[in-house]
């Protein structure tokens, strides 16, 4: 009776229905009402089965915190609500228990957030022992967008080391690279969007240069 009350407690607790499977009726508009009603309220991730819908909220939430991937780890895939990081656990321990090979697929539509972080495909080949403890592994960059470096698409600046190395270096630094620290020197820096609201350029550089270090 205890394990029913608890069961029912996370479903009255969940927004909306957090996998499409258990939805009732399932019709175009109900599956687009379920997942805006969870947007609404922040749940940017949905099941659909064993498929993992993201919508891209255009802002930070505070869901891919150390504490939350803590509290993902060795859970359920259905215990907790929708996550990413109930996708990659979920993987991860089948590659480790049962010796299966994984593939997670990453698509949709154009435009809707899938490489906003990065402007260059790589490719990650990380090694396991018999434990599923990482042995280490190899990071290739390839696909670099090379065009960003002389045409960047309105309000959006050229790769981000630029502004950093101008921002932060030293001028001992400068001098060496015969640069200057002022942007407008640059026609490939973009003037119209070189400086973001809460971006510390300066402060970036220097963690490039320390993780330099480390590596």
């Amino acid at each position: 009776m205890a394990k029913m009350e608890v069961k029912t407690s996370l479903l009255d607790d969940m927004i909306g229905v957090g996998d499409m499977v258990l939805l009732e009726p399932l019709n175009e508009d109900s599956f687009i009402n379920n997942l805006k009603k969870r947007f609404d309220h922040n749940e940017v991730y949905t099941y659909i089965g064993s498929v993992v819908i993201s919508i891209n909220p255009y802002r930070s939430l505070p869901i891919y915190t150390p504490e939350k991937v803590e509290e993902y780890r060795n859970r359920n895939f259905y215990e907790l609500s929708p996550h990413i990081f109930a996708l990659s656990d979920e993987a991860y321990r089948s590659l480790r228990d049962q010796d299966k090979d994984q593939c997670i697929l990453i698509t949709g539509e154009s435009e809707a957030g899938k490489t906003e972080a990065s402007k260059f495909g790589k490719y990650m080949d990380i090694e396991f022992d018999f434990k599923g403890d990482p042995l280490g592994g190899v990071i290739s960059n390839y696909l670099l967008e090379k065009s960003r470096v002389v045409k960047q698409p309105r309000g959006e600046r050229n790769f981000h080391i630029f502004y950093q190395i101008l921002s932060g270096a030293s001028e001992d630094f400068l001098c060496k690279l015969r640069l200057e620290r002022d942007f407008s020197r640059y026609n490939y820096l973009g003037l119209d969007s070189a400086k973001v609201n809460g971006v510390d350029d300066a402060a970036n550089f220097r963690t490039v240069r320390n993780n330099e270090v480390v590596l």
